[in-house]
């Protein structure tokens, strides 16, 4: 019966040891969360003092809370007091919300809760969007700012950048092109992806963690296109003088019922590469008797306008061919006589000379082709790095 009572007693006793050791626990933990929900509640009453109220709930912390929460207080402040210099991008209400993310999962910690890892947070990316139609080189780098950049999942990984095709389907950027600079930035290296982001339809670069992207940054890629323009030229007159082909070299034309019969062209066209475009006339004066004195030929070809570097010519309007087909004699051989072409033709108007007093082929038999102006649409060549 004695030792019954001594047990009972022992056991009364350490039961109350127990039970203060508890309460004990419970006052601390109590103590704890009571700092912490005014840090909270302070940051969000006033953003710009984040950075006091860390340092505040750090050194009011109960000197009983476990050490590993003590010490996950002072990394808070000491990573907080970190982020500084021109690289860092993010504002002070960013910070705040961050900072008071962060002292809700200490709580949780404190209360003996597990929470979930805390995930990265991105203030701003630079740039903002990826233009296929301007150089590569000015967006070969994107930078990424933010908070906790090198927290990690439940599955132990950093975040992670993915391309997104049109269609959805995703191709994952290699962790080798990701430089984690510090916590609060990170570049990725975008060099020589220019011709894959093309080719592939690429519509979107954006953050993955934790096996999900919902809120996280998203970089729009905008499409190369090819830029369109029209221009207006003005050809000018080109004047030929055909070579000699039979008879002498006088057309004797001035006696009633002589005549010489005349075929004109003129041509624009586009060389083989759309990036030029090339003229040229044609005369072929024949004497319809007498010995037939015949002058014949096309003229070199002139280059009327050329593309500018980077640019070929998608049409060209008025272009091809026109012609006529004429008599002549007496004066209107010898005066300059011009024939008017239908509008829409490339040549606006044909004038001859044929016949004068003496050898007329290579000095005096020619013809000038006045061009109307031409309405040149070019387009954009893909650039280099495209083909």
């Amino acid at each position: 019966m004695r030792l019954l009572e001594v047990a009972i007693v022992a056991a009364l006793a350490l039961c109350a040891a127990a039970c203060d050791r508890l309460e004990a626990f419970n006052d601390t933990a109590d103590q704890a969360v009571a700092v912490i929900d005014q840090g909270i509640e302070d940051i969000r009453a006033e953003s710009t003092a984040w950075r006091s109220v860390l340092q505040r709930v750090a050194d009011e912390l109960p000197a009983e809370v476990g050490e590993l929460i003590r010490n996950d207080a002072q990394n808070l402040v000491s990573r907080s007091v970190a982020t500084t210099g021109v690289e860092f991008r993010c504002n002070s209400d960013f910070l705040a919300h961050r900072a008071a993310s962060a002292l809700g999962r200490l709580k949780a910690k404190v209360l003996g809760q597990t929470p979930p890892p805390l995930p990265p947070a991105f203030c701003q990316v630079t740039p903002d969007a990826i233009d296929l139609k301007v150089d590569p080189a000015s967006w070969s780098k994107l930078v990424l700012s933010g908070y906790d950049l090198d927290h990690k999942d439940a599955d132990g990984n950093y975040f992670a950048m993915e391309f997104v095709g049109a269609d959805g389907k995703t191709t994952l950027i290699g962790n080798q092109r990701i430089g984690r600079t510090t916590h609060y930035q990170a570049t990725v290296n975008l060099g020589e992806f220019a011709r894959q982001l093309h080719a592939d339809g690429v519509s979107k670069i954006r953050v993955n963690w934790g096996r999900h992207h919902d809120g996280y940054p998203q970089v729009v890629v905008l499409p190369w296109e090819p830029a369109r323009r029209t221009v207006k030229v003005g050809v000018g007159n080109t004047t030929w003088h055909p070579q000699h082909q039979k008879g002498d070299k006088d057309f004797y034309l001035h006696k009633k019922g002589r005549y010489a019969r005349v075929k004109l062209h003129g041509e624009l066209t586009l060389d083989r590469h759309r990036r030029k475009l090339l003229s040229r006339v044609y005369m072929n004066a024949k004497e319809l008797h007498r010995d037939h004195t015949e002058a014949s030929g096309w003229s070199p070809v002139q280059t009327a306008y050329t593309a500018p570097l980077g640019w070929r010519i998608e049409s060209a309007s008025p272009s091809g061919t026109s012609s006529a087909d004429v008599r002549v004699h007496g004066r209107d051989a010898s005066a300059g006589r011009s024939y008017r072409r239908a509008n829409g033709e490339p040549v606006q108007r044909f004038t001859i000379w044929v016949d004068r007093k003496g050898d007329d082929i290579g000095n005096y038999t020619r013809v000038e082709a006045r061009w109307n102006p031409v309405s040149v649409s070019l387009v954009q060549e893909q650039p280099e790095w495209m083909r």
